[in-house]
């Protein structure tokens, strides 16, 4: 009977490379080889899936952090356009005639019949 069992996984993490994980147990007397086999595998199959889940959710916690900064500077750079915004808004509004301020001069004559500004197929600004 053997003194230990030892067992080793090969993952692929994708980009033609690789991970390894290896465990070795110690047998006593009275194990039950195929049984303390089966546990081994299940542990090392266990501990490389948990490497590749940390390492996954590493990077996705990265990832996160990242989009979470891009999204404060995306939230500071919409309230400088919206306080921009207003700015411009209240000086279009302080700059605007009211309707009160036009003059409607000689409100009484008719049009000219003979002015049509579109003769010949032309518009001002070029032809069609």
């Amino acid at each position: 009977m053997p003194n230990s069992i030892t067992y080793k996984e090969h993952a692929n993490t994708g980009n033609y490379s690789w991970k390894e994980f290896e465990h070795t147990v110690m047998l006593n007397d009275g194990d039950d080889v195929e049984q303390r086999t089966l546990e081994l595998m299940n542990f090392v199959q266990r501990m490389i899936g948990y490497k590749e889940s940390k390492e996954e959710l590493d990077r996705l916690s990265a990832r996160v952090e990242e989009l979470q900064t891009r999204i404060e500077e995306l939230k500071n750079e919409r309230s400088k356009l919206l306080n921009h915004v207003r700015d411009l808004k209240e000086k279009y509004d302080s700059d605007c005639l009211t309707p009160d301020s036009f003059e409607v001069p000689n409100s009484n004559l008719e049009p000219d019949p003979d002015d049509i500004p579109f003769d010949n197929n032309t518009f001002e600004g070029g032809g069609f």
